[in-house]
């Protein structure tokens, strides 16, 4: 028996990625080609960044960093 996902997990686009985090697209693939990025979800053909996963980026920058 296979066990559902949870969907209390909210899951953002590409666009909201680049609100929440205030870096440009390029800089994003340049810090995922570095593994310094979360990961996003291939959710169909979308790819999807788990909420939590940003939040936790975020978080884990020096204060001086945070905008």
């Amino acid at each position: 028996m296979s066990q559902a996902p949870d969907v209390s997990i909210g899951f953002v686009r590409l666009t909201e990625v680049l609100r929440r985090v205030g870096l440009s697209k390029p800089k994003i693939y340049r810090l995922l080609r570095e593994d310094s990025f979360p990961r996003p979800r291939k959710v169909g053909r979308a790819s999807l960044w788990r909420s939590d996963d940003l939040d936790a980026w975020i978080r884990s920058l020096p204060r001086d960093e945070v905008r």
